[in-house]
């Protein structure tokens, strides 16, 4: 990942923690079966370069809240590393991860003056020759992600969902 873009000038860059765990988790997502220890830690390399990049930001570029953004993209292009050296464990990349975000002012009550609100729109992934991949509601990271309660959004902020 050396010679990856410069930083942007907004949160889809990646910090060096998130971009090492994407690293990680592509890689063992499709080596299933090799045990998640020390040793797995130490045979999972990478040279991400120096900071002021897209995947190793650093202070005081904007990042992603961990795994919106960037994660889902740098762990597909592990996913393509790893079918080009192992074409039998090819697989489906990630949905792109992609939330609407609205923010503002909230004048329900004094006390919460301001709202975030997000709603994710996660999808399937790692369909292979050999077999089906998971379904929309089973995104690559943050099981659930796609069930979010209406409920719970619309008693947090001043938004009111119709259809969903």
């Amino acid at each position: 990942m050396a010679g990856s873009a410069p930083v942007v000038a907004t949160f889809l860059n990646s910090g060096y923690g998130t971009t090492y765990s994407a690293i990680y988790a592509g890689t063992k997502t499709v080596f299933p079966d090799v045990p998640l220890n020390s040793g797995f830690y130490a045979a999972v390399t990478a040279d991400i370069g120096t900071e002021g990049t897209v995947v190793n930001a650093g202070w005081p570029n904007a990042v992603t809240g961990f795994c919106s953004g960037p994660y889902e993209k740098l762990m597909n292009g592990i996913f393509e590393i790893w079918s080009k050296i192992m074409p039998e464990r090819a697989m489906a990349c990630a949905f792109n991860l992609d939330y609407l975000l609205v923010g503002g002012k909230d004048g329900r009550s004094e006390e919460s003056l301001y709202f975030m609100w997000y709603d994710w729109m996660a999808g399937g992934w790692g369909g292979r020759a050999s077999k089906d991949g998971s379904g929309a509601t089973a995104p690559a990271f943050g099981a659930g992600l796609a069930v979010q309660p209406v409920e719970g959004q619309e008693r947090l902020s001043p938004v009111l969902t119709s259809m969903h």
